[in-house]
């Protein structure tokens, strides 16, 4: 619980941007362009998330935890 609010605070402005290039992406007319524009920005927002995960695993749950020992 403690990532999903930290990751709200850190990329909400990143998460607005990507879901807006999706939302962008899945009202195009129906070609080529449109498959590629969705999972491309699928595959950066998950990439988004994946990354923020390892980076809070790695560094900032050490420093949150430090009190608890």
């Amino acid at each position: 619980m403690k990532f999903i609010i930290w990751f709200l605070k850190t990329t909400i402005v990143h998460i607005v941007i990507l879901l807006t290039m999706l939302i962008i992406a899945i009202t195009w007319e129906a070609a080529l362009d449109k498959t590629v524009a969705i999972w491309m920005t699928s595959i950066t927002l998950l990439v988004l998330i994946g990354g923020k995960l390892y980076y809070y695993k790695r560094n900032v749950r050490k420093f949150t935890n430090r009190g608890t020992k």
